[in-house]
């Protein structure tokens, strides 16, 4: 909670002027702050062995949407995020190579809350306005959920059970073969790394 004095002045119709302090009090109401999430994945498609990071080409032949691309069929997600100058201009292995779709779900087939983020070169996913990797889903509680990720292009991946999750923000690595997804073979693996299937 935060308390702030301001000063307020008033004047009537007259021109007679007043000026009285004014206490504000600012309450964070913790209850809607939601969960928040940090996840890292690779793509195979766009993905340079040499590099070790994947190649931004929609991004250099400006073909990466301004607004997230997961309305259609099967996504059907409606979710207004858009891309932001501040986000665009990152370089190197921050500059970005696509959107993904993260869903937080209860089980494989139920998802409480979704969220279209961008995918950079190094495999960080990050808010599509901010560039943070603390990617932040309001009003859900906190519990045990699982977390999957899908892109457009690739096939989706999710965890093989729930994690639990809150307000602060929980890697979630699909890159590392430690952290467990569903299925036989749902990654391509090579030792310890691991990539989205193209």
């Amino acid at each position: 909670d935060n308390t702030y004095q301001l000063e307020v002045t008033a004047t009537d119709r007259e021109g007679l002027r007043v000026t009285r302090p004014l206490l504000v009090q600012v309450t964070n109401n913790t209850g809607d702050d939601g969960i928040a999430l940090s996840t890292r994945v690779w793509l195979q498609g766009p993905y340079n062995q040499q590099t070790q990071l994947m190649d931004n080409t929609l991004q250099l032949k400006d073909l990466l949407p301004v607004k997230q691309p997961y309305a259609a069929q099967p996504f059907a997600y409606n979710g207004s995020e858009v891309r932001s100058s501040a986000v665009d201009s990152a370089t190197a292995g921050d500059a970005l190579v696509d959107w993904v779709l993260i869903d937080i779900r209860t089980n494989a087939n139920t998802i409480v809350a979704s969220k279209a983020a961008l995918l950079q070169r190094d495999g960080d996913v990050v808010d599509a306005q901010s560039g943070s990797n603390w990617l932040s889903f309001a009003n859900v509680p906190t519990g045990n959920y699982y977390v999957s990720l899908r892109h457009r292009n690739h096939l989706g991946v999710i965890t093989a059970s729930p994690l639990n999750l809150t307000q602060t923000a929980k890697l979630v690595d699909f890159t590392s073969t430690d952290t467990v997804v569903a299925g036989k073979e749902t990654r391509l693996t090579n030792g310890k790394s691991a990539w989205l299937w193209a």
